[in-house]
Protein backbone atom coordinates (compact mmCIF):
# COMPACT_ATOMS: atom_id res chain seq x y z
CA UNK A 1 0.00 0.00 0.00
CA UNK A 2 0.93 3.78 -0.45
CA UNK A 3 0.37 6.73 1.34
CA UNK A 4 -1.63 9.26 -1.05
CA UNK A 5 -2.86 13.03 -1.43
CA UNK A 6 -6.08 13.67 -1.84
CA UNK A 7 -5.93 17.69 -0.71
CA UNK A 8 -10.07 18.31 -0.82
CA UNK A 9 -9.93 15.82 2.03
CA UNK A 10 -7.64 17.75 3.83
CA UNK A 11 -8.64 21.07 3.49
CA UNK A 12 -6.23 22.16 1.05
CA UNK A 13 -6.61 24.12 -2.41
CA UNK A 14 -4.07 22.99 -4.81
CA UNK A 15 -4.25 22.25 -8.66
CA UNK A 16 -2.34 19.76 -10.55
CA UNK A 17 0.84 20.48 -10.52
CA UNK A 18 0.93 22.37 -6.68
CA UNK A 19 -0.58 18.59 -5.23
CA UNK A 20 2.52 16.70 -7.46
CA UNK A 21 4.84 19.53 -5.68
CA UNK A 22 3.10 18.84 -1.88
CA UNK A 23 2.95 15.01 -2.45
CA UNK A 24 6.63 14.83 -3.36
CA UNK A 25 8.16 17.11 -0.91
CA UNK A 26 6.32 15.15 1.64
CA UNK A 27 7.10 11.81 0.65
CA UNK A 28 3.53 10.58 -0.49
CA UNK A 29 3.55 8.14 -3.21
CA UNK A 30 0.56 9.09 -5.08
CA UNK A 31 -2.44 11.65 -5.56
CA UNK A 32 -5.90 11.77 -6.11
CA UNK A 33 -7.39 12.07 -9.94
CA UNK A 34 -8.57 15.72 -10.25
CA UNK A 35 -11.05 15.38 -13.19
CA UNK A 36 -12.48 18.63 -13.39
CA UNK A 37 -7.83 20.51 -13.44
CA UNK A 38 -7.63 22.37 -16.88
CA UNK A 39 -4.78 20.15 -17.48
CA UNK A 40 -6.49 17.07 -17.06
CA UNK A 41 -9.62 18.12 -19.06
CA UNK A 42 -7.45 18.98 -21.72
CA UNK A 43 -4.68 16.68 -21.80
CA UNK A 44 -5.09 12.81 -20.04
CA UNK A 45 -2.34 11.82 -20.85
CA UNK A 46 0.25 14.22 -20.42
CA UNK A 47 -1.08 14.71 -16.71
CA UNK A 48 -0.54 11.47 -16.36
CA UNK A 49 2.88 11.78 -17.78
CA UNK A 50 3.58 15.17 -14.94
CA UNK A 51 2.11 12.36 -12.65
CA UNK A 52 4.65 9.38 -13.65
CA UNK A 53 7.82 11.76 -13.78
CA UNK A 54 7.32 13.23 -10.59
CA UNK A 55 7.80 9.02 -9.59
CA UNK A 56 3.86 9.41 -8.11
CA UNK A 57 1.03 7.27 -9.16
CA UNK A 58 -2.71 7.87 -9.10
CA UNK A 59 -4.85 7.47 -6.12
CA UNK A 60 -8.82 7.36 -6.93
CA UNK A 61 -11.26 10.20 -8.38
CA UNK A 62 -14.62 10.84 -7.11
CA UNK A 63 -17.80 9.38 -8.71
CA UNK A 64 -19.43 12.46 -10.81
CA UNK A 65 -22.64 11.12 -10.42
CA UNK A 66 -25.41 12.05 -7.90
CA UNK A 67 -27.38 8.74 -7.65
CA UNK A 68 -29.13 9.75 -4.44
CA UNK A 69 -31.40 12.36 -5.38
CA UNK A 70 -34.36 12.35 -7.96
CA UNK A 71 -34.20 10.42 -11.15
CA UNK A 72 -33.68 13.22 -13.34
CA UNK A 73 -30.71 14.76 -11.34
CA UNK A 74 -29.37 11.28 -11.42
CA UNK A 75 -30.33 10.59 -14.91
CA UNK A 76 -28.08 14.60 -15.86
CA UNK A 77 -25.47 13.81 -14.10
CA UNK A 78 -24.73 10.20 -15.68
CA UNK A 79 -23.97 12.34 -19.05
CA UNK A 80 -21.04 13.69 -16.96
CA UNK A 81 -19.88 9.89 -15.87
CA UNK A 82 -19.55 8.87 -19.94
CA UNK A 83 -17.36 12.12 -20.48
CA UNK A 84 -15.57 11.41 -17.28
CA UNK A 85 -14.77 7.52 -18.08
CA UNK A 86 -12.17 8.06 -21.43
CA UNK A 87 -10.51 11.14 -19.19
CA UNK A 88 -9.71 8.87 -16.24
CA UNK A 89 -8.63 5.87 -18.65
CA UNK A 90 -6.31 7.71 -20.75
CA UNK A 91 -5.06 9.24 -17.73
CA UNK A 92 -4.16 6.00 -16.50
CA UNK A 93 -6.42 6.10 -12.93
CA UNK A 94 -8.16 3.01 -11.87
CA UNK A 95 -9.87 3.54 -8.94
CA UNK A 96 -13.58 5.55 -8.23
CA UNK A 97 -14.89 5.68 -5.53
CA UNK A 98 -18.36 7.27 -3.57
CA UNK A 99 -20.04 6.99 0.03
CA UNK A 100 -23.42 5.13 1.02
CA UNK A 101 -25.78 6.73 2.78
CA UNK A 102 -26.53 4.47 5.98
CA UNK A 103 -29.94 5.14 6.22
CA UNK A 104 -33.49 6.19 5.04
CA UNK A 105 -36.82 8.05 6.16
CA UNK A 106 -39.12 6.17 3.55
CA UNK A 107 -36.93 3.50 1.86
CA UNK A 108 -36.85 -0.08 3.74
CA UNK A 109 -33.87 -1.69 3.20
CA UNK A 110 -34.34 -4.19 0.61
CA UNK A 111 -35.66 -1.44 -1.78
CA UNK A 112 -33.42 1.11 -0.96
CA UNK A 113 -30.81 -2.01 -2.02
CA UNK A 114 -32.61 -2.00 -5.32
CA UNK A 115 -32.66 1.41 -5.73
CA UNK A 116 -29.06 1.66 -5.53
CA UNK A 117 -28.18 -1.16 -7.48
CA UNK A 118 -30.29 -0.18 -10.16
CA UNK A 119 -28.22 3.04 -10.15
CA UNK A 120 -24.73 2.05 -9.64
CA UNK A 121 -24.56 -1.21 -11.88
CA UNK A 122 -25.34 1.11 -14.75
CA UNK A 123 -22.31 3.18 -13.48
CA UNK A 124 -20.25 0.29 -12.27
CA UNK A 125 -20.73 -1.55 -15.75
CA UNK A 126 -19.63 1.63 -17.82
CA UNK A 127 -16.45 1.64 -15.51
CA UNK A 128 -15.51 -2.30 -16.11
CA UNK A 129 -15.64 -1.22 -19.48
CA UNK A 130 -12.92 1.37 -18.97
CA UNK A 131 -10.81 -0.40 -16.96
CA UNK A 132 -11.94 1.19 -13.60
CA UNK A 133 -12.80 -0.16 -10.42
CA UNK A 134 -15.44 0.83 -8.08
CA UNK A 135 -15.27 1.35 -4.48
CA UNK A 136 -18.69 2.26 -2.50
CA UNK A 137 -18.51 3.60 1.49
CA UNK A 138 -20.09 1.79 4.18
CA UNK A 139 -20.83 5.36 6.27
CA UNK A 140 -20.96 3.89 9.82
CA UNK A 141 -21.90 6.59 12.76
CA UNK A 142 -24.63 5.61 14.83
CA UNK A 143 -25.40 9.65 15.30
CA UNK A 144 -26.16 10.01 11.93
CA UNK A 145 -28.31 6.72 11.10
CA UNK A 146 -30.60 7.44 14.24
CA UNK A 147 -32.12 10.61 12.52
CA UNK A 148 -33.80 8.30 10.10
CA UNK A 149 -36.12 5.30 9.79
CA UNK A 150 -35.16 2.66 8.06
CA UNK A 151 -30.93 1.36 8.52
CA UNK A 152 -29.27 1.06 5.32
CA UNK A 153 -25.88 -0.63 4.27
CA UNK A 154 -23.03 0.93 7.20
CA UNK A 155 -20.58 -1.62 7.92
CA UNK A 156 -18.61 -4.82 6.06
CA UNK A 157 -21.13 -7.25 5.42
CA UNK A 158 -24.09 -4.55 4.62
CA UNK A 159 -20.90 -3.03 1.91
CA UNK A 160 -20.31 -6.35 0.46
CA UNK A 161 -23.83 -7.68 0.46
CA UNK A 162 -24.52 -3.60 -2.01
CA UNK A 163 -20.85 -4.42 -3.65
CA UNK A 164 -21.63 -7.93 -5.07
CA UNK A 165 -25.09 -7.19 -6.09
CA UNK A 166 -23.40 -4.13 -7.96
CA UNK A 167 -21.29 -5.42 -9.90
CA UNK A 168 -17.77 -7.98 -10.07
CA UNK A 169 -15.73 -4.74 -10.80
CA UNK A 170 -17.37 -3.38 -7.21
CA UNK A 171 -15.59 -3.56 -3.37
CA UNK A 172 -14.85 -1.24 -1.00
CA UNK A 173 -13.44 2.03 0.22
CA UNK A 174 -12.54 1.02 3.95
CA UNK A 175 -12.51 4.13 5.92
CA UNK A 176 -10.98 3.48 9.40
CA UNK A 177 -13.69 6.14 11.12
CA UNK A 178 -16.85 4.24 9.85
CA UNK A 179 -14.32 0.88 10.97
CA UNK A 180 -14.51 2.09 14.43
CA UNK A 181 -18.19 3.36 14.42
CA UNK A 182 -19.30 0.13 13.13
CA UNK A 183 -17.53 -2.05 15.55
CA UNK A 184 -15.81 -3.96 12.49
CA UNK A 185 -12.33 -5.82 13.58
CA UNK A 186 -9.12 -6.91 11.86
CA UNK A 187 -10.76 -9.73 11.77
CA UNK A 188 -13.15 -8.97 9.81
CA UNK A 189 -10.75 -7.03 7.65
CA UNK A 190 -9.00 -10.62 7.04
CA UNK A 191 -11.46 -13.07 6.70
CA UNK A 192 -13.83 -10.85 4.35
CA UNK A 193 -11.64 -8.32 2.44
CA UNK A 194 -8.95 -10.09 0.67
CA UNK A 195 -9.09 -8.25 -2.82
CA UNK A 196 -12.28 -6.42 -2.03
CA UNK A 197 -10.56 -3.25 -0.64
CA UNK A 198 -9.94 -0.68 -3.78
CA UNK A 199 -9.32 2.27 -1.88
CA UNK A 200 -8.54 3.39 2.29
CA UNK A 201 -8.97 6.15 4.32
CA UNK A 202 -7.27 6.68 7.33
CA UNK A 203 -7.88 8.98 10.34
CA UNK A 204 -8.52 8.97 14.26
CA UNK A 205 -11.91 9.41 16.18
CA UNK A 206 -12.29 12.00 19.09
CA UNK A 207 -11.70 10.99 22.71
CA UNK A 208 -14.15 10.78 25.32
CA UNK A 209 -16.30 9.25 23.33
CA UNK A 210 -17.61 5.49 22.14
CA UNK A 211 -18.25 4.25 18.49
CA UNK A 212 -21.80 4.79 19.17
CA UNK A 213 -21.48 8.54 20.44
CA UNK A 214 -19.10 9.68 17.33
CA UNK A 215 -19.90 12.07 14.95
CA UNK A 216 -18.98 11.75 11.42
CA UNK A 217 -17.55 15.40 10.31
CA UNK A 218 -15.74 15.51 14.19
CA UNK A 219 -12.61 13.69 13.67
CA UNK A 220 -8.82 13.74 13.98
CA UNK A 221 -5.40 12.56 11.56
CA UNK A 222 -4.72 9.35 12.26
CA UNK A 223 -2.43 8.71 15.34
CA UNK A 224 -3.19 11.90 16.96
CA UNK A 225 -5.89 10.84 18.99
CA UNK A 226 -5.30 6.97 19.57
CA UNK A 227 -9.05 6.18 19.58
CA UNK A 228 -8.70 4.21 16.41
CA UNK A 229 -7.03 1.03 16.29
CA UNK A 230 -4.65 1.94 13.45
CA UNK A 231 -1.97 -0.37 14.44
CA UNK A 232 -4.54 -3.17 13.93
CA UNK A 233 -6.53 -1.87 10.81
CA UNK A 234 -3.03 -1.66 9.04
CA UNK A 235 -2.07 -4.90 9.55
CA UNK A 236 -4.94 -6.35 8.99
CA UNK A 237 -5.10 -4.74 5.24
CA UNK A 238 -0.94 -6.19 5.00
CA UNK A 239 -1.71 -9.59 5.61
CA UNK A 240 -4.64 -9.57 2.85
CA UNK A 241 -2.23 -7.70 0.64
CA UNK A 242 -3.84 -5.00 -0.08
CA UNK A 243 -1.36 -2.71 -2.20
CA UNK A 244 -3.78 0.17 -2.99
CA UNK A 245 -3.69 4.16 -1.79
CA UNK A 246 -3.90 4.81 1.55
CA UNK A 247 -5.26 8.62 1.88
CA UNK A 248 -6.25 10.72 4.83
CA UNK A 249 -9.58 11.75 5.88
CA UNK A 250 -9.29 13.75 9.19
CA UNK A 251 -12.47 16.12 8.36
CA UNK A 252 -10.49 18.71 10.30
CA UNK A 253 -11.14 22.58 8.63
CA UNK A 254 -8.45 24.40 10.71
CA UNK A 255 -6.07 22.90 8.21
CA UNK A 256 -7.24 25.22 5.92
CA UNK A 257 -6.53 28.06 7.80
CA UNK A 258 -2.49 27.64 7.48
CA UNK A 259 -0.47 27.33 4.53
CA UNK A 260 -0.47 24.54 2.66
CA UNK A 261 2.35 23.23 2.78
CA UNK A 262 2.46 23.33 6.74
CA UNK A 263 -0.96 21.68 6.41
CA UNK A 264 0.64 18.70 4.08
CA UNK A 265 3.40 18.02 6.02
CA UNK A 266 1.10 17.71 9.01
CA UNK A 267 -0.74 14.91 7.18
CA UNK A 268 2.06 13.41 5.73
CA UNK A 269 3.82 13.15 9.32
CA UNK A 270 1.20 11.54 10.91
CA UNK A 271 0.42 8.90 8.06
CA UNK A 272 3.89 7.84 8.63
CA UNK A 273 3.94 7.70 12.05
CA UNK A 274 0.96 5.21 11.08
CA UNK A 275 2.41 3.02 8.39
CA UNK A 276 5.39 2.85 11.60
CA UNK A 277 3.04 1.49 14.21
Amino acid sequence: MYLNLAPSAVSVSADLKQTIALAKKHGFAGIDLPLGDPLVQADPAGAAALVRDAGLRWGAFGLPVDFRGEETVYCRGFDALYKAMPLAQKAGCTRCTTWIMPAHNTLEYKDNLKVHVDRLARAAKLMAEHGIRFGIEPVAPFTLRRKFTHPFVHNIDTGLELADAIGSNTGLLLDAFHWHCARNTAGDIRAKLTGRVVLVHVNDARPGRTPEEQIDNERALPTETGVIDLKGFIAALRDIAYDGPVTAEPFMRELGDIPADAAVGRVAATMQKMMAL
